[in-house]
Order: C-alpha cells, then sequence, then structure tokens
C-alpha cells in the first residue's frame, strides 16, 4: 500500500483510482513529483491532537514511513506542511487561541490557496477536519 495526496476536492477519487492500481505500480505524489515522504501536519492548538496523532501512527509500517507526521502550532510550522489534519475540540477556544496572531489568516490561506507569509503564491491545501476542525474550515 502507498500513500496517494491529491486535493481535498478529489482525494477520494485519487484513493479509489490508486487502489484499482497494482500495488507495484503505485506511488505515493505530490503533484506529480518524485516518491518522498509527506509532511503531515495536526493542528495542535487545543483539542484530542495527540489521540489523532497517534492514530496515524499506528498506521501499517509501510504507510508510517512515507509520513512526516508533526504537530502544528506556529504559521512557519503549518506552511511546511503538505496537508493538514484539525482534530475535534472546543472550536471556540481554537479560534481564540488561533486568533491571537495571524494565525487564523494564514490557515485560510493555506486551505484556500493563496499568499503565503513569505510572499510566494501558494495553491490550496488537502486538509480534514473532524468535529471541530470542520467548524473552523466552514466559512
Amino acid at each position: 500500500s502507498e500513500l496517494v495526496l491529491a486535493p481535498a476536492f478529489s482525494a477520494r477519487r485519487a484513493v479509489r483510482r490508486a487502489h484499482r492500481q497494482p500495488a507495484e505500480s503505485r506511488t505515493m505524489c505530490i503533484n506529480e513529483g518524485a516518491p518522498r515522504r509527506v509532511s503531515l501536519g495536526i493542528l495542535a492548538l487545543q483539542g484530542a491532537f495527540e489521540e489523532h496523532e497517534a492514530c496515524f501512527r499506528s498506521l501499517p509500517e509501510e504507510l508510517v514511513r512515507q509520513l512526516d507526521i508533526r504537530q502544528v502550532r506556529t504559521v512557519p510550522e503549518l506552511e511546511a506542511c503538505d496537508s493538514l489534519v484539525i482534530p475535534g475540540g472546543e472550536s471556540t477556544t481554537m479560534k481564540i487561541i488561533a486568533g491571537t496572531d495571524t494565525f487564523m489568516d494564514s490557515l485560510r490561506r493555506y486551505v484556500l490557496g493563496g499568499k503565503a507569509t513569505d510572499g510566494t503564491s501558494r495553491p490550496a491545501h488537502p486538509v480534514w477536519g473532524t468535529c471541530a476542525g470542520c467548524i473552523l474550515l466552514s466559512r
């Protein structure tokens, strides 16, 4: 099994397509790049981030080796990730913690695409939100 990372809007389709291929021909890619470790950020402001991290680390070893799982608390940590998980927790508390600086604006640009803090234009990233994470992702 190999991990296929695709933009959020087509992730299900890409995973289904990848699993129809023989295992030896599957590749892990991000925008047609060469196989490499995928950085998976877990928003660690508040909530069930440790449980989410533990779940990802309990995946089969062949998948875990393809991931660089990291907790995200700052804008530079966020911008260094290929994808993000926003776990459940208390959405109001997360908004208060994230709102103390420019984090929420950076999170919106990360999700929707736009200029990063270094001024470069970045594409939208795959993001998975559970419970409060879904609330933070809503408009």
